[in-house]
């Protein structure tokens, strides 16, 4: 969630949390160390 009401911060937001899922939840990580490299990178 972001700050005010702009509803354009909102769809940025929603973007990248539609990335992570797609491109991390694919595959189960073992570790949250490697989920962080993984986001890093």
């Amino acid at each position: 969630m972001v700050d005010g009401y702009d509803c354009y911060q909102n769809a940025m937001a929603e973007r990248i949390n539609g990335i992570l899922k797609q491109d991390f939840l694919l595959h189960q990580c073992k570790t949250l160390q490697i989920l962080k490299v993984l986001v890093a990178q």
